[in-house]
């Protein structure tokens, strides 16, 4: 696949992160429920990972309510930094990065938000977990899609396929 010098490369979905009003409640649910494993906590948030070595496929964060965000992984810390440059081109506006060590697991990340409102992320550099998952039935290996509400469909798509 050619490489378009004024689009940003994605690597993978990386994670997504959602608002919650009570941690512990939700926190049981997507590790017994959905068979994710609980791999790092702060005091408000928890990162639940998959099956496969990526750090965390879900965050969960309290005292919020949906979506909070999408994150994509690049492969380098120089496409992350090329990134950048291809959002500032689009006329993006960046909230946030690119920062080191923003969120556990992560070594390098830019957030900003798409035509939507959306916020997206984009990160680098994320640490793989080893070592034992767990047994039993139904574990998940990754996060493989996510579908977001489009007000704008033409819009949006253009910028995924442009920008993204």
């Amino acid at each position: 696949m050619k490489r378009d010098q004024h689009s940003i490369l994605i690597k993978r979905l990386s994670h997504m992160a959602l608002g919650v009003r009570d941690l512990d409640r939700q926190s049981d649910f997507y590790a017994h429920g959905c068979a994710l494993q609980i791999v790092d906590r702060t005091t408000r948030h928890l990162f639940l990972r998959a099956a496969s070595s990526h750090h965390h496929v879900l965050e969960l964060m309290e005292d919020q309510r949906g979506l909070h965000h999408i994150a994509f992984e690049v492969a380098s810390d120089e496409e992350l930094d090329r990134s950048t440059e291809v959002l500032r081109e689009f006329g993006v506006r960046i909230d946030l990065g690119p920062d080191r060590d923003v969120e556990p697991g992560i070594g390098r990340l830019l957030r900003f938000r798409d035509p939507e409102g959306n916020t997206i992320e984009l990160v680098s550099d994320v640490k793989s977990v080893e070592g034992p998952y767990g047994s039993g039935p139904g574990q998940p290996l990754s996060l493989n899609h996510v579908i977001v509400y489009a007000g704008n469909l033409a819009r949006q798509q253009d910028f995924v396929v442009q920008v993204l």
